[in-house]
């Protein structure tokens, strides 16, 4: 099962069962400086499977779009999934934005 989430679901929590995908999609326009960084602390029950920038489509240079990081759950400890929208080089400087979701492993054998 795939299960799609955006900032208007931070501070929610969402079940996801082994084997389950999890996908976080979220506005960023790089050009500013400002990308969506996962923290440290992932639960261990997500593997990450990708981190990528879609371009709007009639954005063109400089244009914002979507950031989009993909895990696969498995079997191990929920815990919360934090990610922040700031300048990576910045250690000083305050995220613009953070979500936050509280992940919760269910059973493996979900009926279909």
């Amino acid at each position: 099962m795939e299960i799609s989430l955006t900032a208007a679901d931070s501070g929610q929590g969402v079940e996801v069962r082994p084997g389950d995908m999890l996908r976080v999609t979220l506005a960023e326009n790089p050009t500013t400086g400002y990308c969506w960084v996962v923290d440290e602390g992932v639960p261990p029950s997500l593997k990450p499977l990708a981190d990528f920038f879609n371009p709007e489509a009639r954005s063109g240079v400089g244009g914002g779009g979507w950031r989009e990081f993909r895990w696969r759950a498995v079997p191990a400890a929920g815990g919360e999934l934090t990610l922040r929208l700031l300048r990576p080089w910045d250690s000083g400087g305050a995220p613009l934005e953070t979500v936050v979701f509280g992940i919760f492993i269910g059973q493996a054998d979900r009926p279909q």
